[in-house]
């Protein structure tokens, strides 16, 4: 009986011996792996650090040139903005009446001698009735050697517009050809005149002072 006891406490000994040597042997291993791993993380860290700063770099060289396109980018916008407000401003319409406009534009030619003509010159110069539309009158010179001549149409309906520019541009052609043939500073007037069209109204000079003449009819709208 004591032998056995005494051999179950040998046992046990040796079992505590045997555990203590192998807890050092676990934990070094342990160690190693961590100590593998810290290393692998390391070299990662070195690799991906020379990725990062290129990438950086990248970034750095390509930052003003995406400053230069935004700048592009907003004056873009803005020209847009411009060349709408442009085309508004010109190519539109106007509030006034016929005879608002009419009013400013004899003031300013009567300046010049230019004497207002009815219906049936208008008729005869340029095959337009003026009942079709809601206004239309004539300036011309007083002498025949004078090629000097102001009209103004406002048409009652857009697709009159068309046929007026078609009877304008004839007559004016025409003019032109006959004075060339006698009057080569006058038919340089013809071919150097103002025409504007401004929504429902058209208006045309023939004259030393035609881009007078169109301020005027500008400023009249």
């Amino acid at each position: 009986m004591t032998r056995t006891n005494e051999e179950v406490r040998q046992r046990a000994a040796q079992k505590r011996r045997d555990s203590s040597r192998q807890r050092p042997k676990h934990s070094s291993g342990k160690r190693r792996r961590n100590s593998s791993e810290m290393e692998q993380m390391a070299t990662l860290e070195r690799e991906s650090s020379p990725r990062r700063k290129s990438r950086k770099a990248r970034r750095a060289q390509l930052q003003p040139g995406i400053r230069k396109i935004q700048v592009l980018r907003y004056i873009f916008c803005g020209l847009i903005l411009v060349y709408v407000g442009f085309t508004f401003l010109f190519a539109g319409g106007s509030t006034k009446t016929f005879d608002e406009v009419a009013e400013s534009i004899e003031i300013a030619v009567e300046a010049d001698h230019l004497e207002r003509l009815d219906s049936r010159e208008l008729k005869r110069l340029y095959g337009l009735n003026s009942a079709d539309y809601d206004g239309a009158i004539v300036y011309a010179s007083t002498s025949g050697m004078s090629a000097e001549e102001v009209l103004l149409i406002k048409v009652k309906f857009p697709d009159q517009m068309s046929e007026v520019e078609d009877a304008v541009q004839a007559y004016l052609e025409n003019r032109r050809r006959d004075f060339e043939e006698y009057a080569l500073e006058q038919a340089r007037l013809v071919t150097d005149r103002a025409y504007c069209i401004r929504g429902d109204f058209l208006f045309v000079a023939v004259s030393k002072h035609a881009e007078q003449y169109r301020s005027v009819f500008l400023k009249s709208l």
